[in-house]
Order: structure tokens, then C-alpha cells, then sequence
């Protein structure tokens, strides 16, 4: 038997061992101890770090405009809680293995950066461990509101639980529920701002909220009685037993901004709600697999 036959065989051994002393769970988010250890925490001056090196055999491109964004905020006085990890080689150079990004950002901006140092058995273990780092759980918008400090978060959350609130008991923080958090925020966003948070630069739920933060904090008051009027409208107009109203909400948020700019923020009458409770939104903004299945799988039967 070859060196390569007898090597894959025992490679193969060694998976299902792995899989049977952790009942089935392929280590994905796991690595062998012998393989990673921990140096600690060492701040470099920005001119050690520039000769801080990047390994291309794994890592992702740049994201210029991330870069410059956060690059930005260290010029402010503002700090990236999240530290690099660097992993200390044998022959005594410096690897950036996570937080590429990062890391270029305190160059753009000629900074110290504190990593966390980590000492590799080879390189091959070195980008295992990048995988191992980026296989993590996508925080979904409604933890990430749940969690926001600012004023929009605490607005969102009283539209929730306020016993007045025409949404209270309807707004979930489940993405399956009537109207999920998210949607309803890109709603409220676009009622107090007048433009559609999808179409403008940046759309990220944190920038979504972070623009609710600032209405808030311009007018109060004003902000507070557009969101209950958005949530009551919202109540009258989307039924319940279904959910996929993103885009509808998105819309409705936009006319909402339209009528009530400079005229208060009076609920429409009951014909109006009424007439758009029976709207088939399915006809306005179907779903991607309603549109595009059909022609896909024609592209197919030609051909097969």
C-alpha cells in the first residue's frame, strides 16, 4: 500500500472516531488542542504591525469601503471592541489568520492594534482555524434590536409590550411570526424618514436603527406618535394568519411618511385600511421562487 492510500485511510479512521466520541457532531467549530495555542494579548505600535503579513492561500478579499468605515471611526476616538487574531509563526513572522478587515482598518488609520496571539503546529492548522473563527451563528435583526441600547430600540420594544400599542402581541421577534420586528423597523424607518431604507446606501438593520435613534432623539414626541400610528395602520392593514409582508410594510411605511409630513399622523379611515387588508400583495411583490422557478425549471425541461 502507498504512503497516500495508507494516509487516507488512517485520515478516514480518524473522522469516525472523532464522530463517534462526539455522537455524531463533526467538530466544525472545533480543533484539536494539540494543533492551536494560546499566547495572549500584545499591542503592537503601528509600525510593528505594518509588517504584519496575509496569508492569500485563505483568506478573503478586502472590503474597501468596510476598511475605510471603520478606519473612520478610529480617527473619531471610537475603539473595534473585537481584537485581530495573529498567529505567531516559527520563524518569527506575524500571520493575520482573522480580522483582516480590521486590521487594515488601523493601518488606514496609522493606529496601534491590540491582538490576540496564537501559536500554530503549521499553516494547515493556521486555516483550519480561520474556518473554525467564521463558522459562527448569523445574528438575526430581532436579537440584534432586542440588544440595541439606543432609543430606537427602546421604542421598538414598547410598540411590543405597551398594552396601548396597536401591535401589541402581534410584533414578534420570531422571523415566521405576522409581522417579525425586523420588517416592522424598516417600516417605521421609512415613516420617519421618508425613504426607503433598502434603496439608500447602507440598509443594515444596525443603520436602520441607528437613523430611527437620531428622529428620535431630533423629536421625541413626534417620532413616538408616528411609530403608533405606523403600528396601528400596520395592525388594520396585514391580517392575521400570514407573514411575508417585508416589502408591503416597506411601502406603506413610505406613503405613511408622505401623508403625515407636516399634517400630524392620523390613521387612515377604516374604507382606506379595509380596501388594503384585501390588497393580494403576492400580486405586487411575489415571492423569489413564484417569480423565477417557473422559468428556471422551463430552462430545464427544454433540455431535459
Amino acid at each position: 500500500m502507498s504512503n497516500t492510500k495508507r494516509k487516507k485511510r488512517v485520515r478516514k479512521v480518524e473522522v469516525r472516531r472523532t464522530v463517534e466520541r462526539t455522537n455524531g457532531v463533526v467538530p466544525a467549530m472545533a480543533m484539536r488542542s494539540r494543533d492551536i495555542e494560546l499566547v495572549g494579548l500584545k499591542t503592537f505600535t503601528f509600525a510593528q504591525a505594518q509588517k504584519f503579513q496575509i496569508d492569500d492561500g485563505y483568506q478573503r478579499g478586502l472590503k474597501k469601503q468596510r476598511i475605510k468605515n471603520m478606519a473612520a471611526l478610529l480617527n473619531a476616538g471610537y475603539v473595534i471592541p473585537r481584537l485581530v487574531d495573529v498567529a505567531a509563526r516559527s520563524d518569527g513572522t506575524y500571520y493575520v489568520f482573522d480580522g483582516q478587515q480590521r486590521f487594515w482598518a488601523h493601518m488606514a488609520a496609522q493606529k496601534n492594534i491590540t491582538c490576540v496571539l496564537w501559536r500554530f503546529t503549521n499553516a494547515k492548522a493556521e486555516a483550519k482555524a480561520f474556518i473554525t473563527w467564521n463558522n459562527t451563528v448569523r445574528v438575526n435583526p430581532a436579537d440584534k434590536i432586542r440588544a440595541w441600547v439606543g432609543p430606537s430600540g427602546a421604542l421598538l420594544r414598547h410598540l411590543m409590550g405597551d398594552e396601548i400599542s396597536a401591535l401589541c402581541g402581534v410584533l414578534s421577534w420570531g422571523p415566521r411570526s405576522r409581522i417579525p420586528i425586523g420588517v416592522f423597523a424598516f417600516g417605521l424607518h421609512n415613516a420617519l424618514i421618508g425613504k426607503d431604507a433598502k434603496q439608500l446606501a447602507k440598509s443594515s438593520i444596525e443603520d436602520v436603527l441607528a437613523r430611527i435613534d437620531a428622529a428620535v432623539c431630533a423629536d421625541k414626541e413626534r417620532a413616538y406618535e408616528v411609530a403608533r400610528s405606523f403600528a396601528s395602520v400596520c395592525a388594520k392593514v396585514f391580517p392575521q394568519g400570514r407573514h411575508g409582508y417585508a416589502i408591503p410594510v416597506r411601502a406603506l411605511g413610505v406613503r405613511a411618511h408622505a401623508k403625515w409630513e407636516g399634517n400630524g399622523a392620523a390613521v387612515p379611515p377604516k374604507r382606506v385600511t379595509t380596501s388594503l387588508s384585501r390588497t393580494n400583495w403576492d400580486r405586487f411583490a411575489p415571492s423569489a421562487s413564484s417569480v423565477f422557478l417557473p422559468s428556471v425549471l422551463g430552462a430545464i425541461t427544454k433540455k431535459w
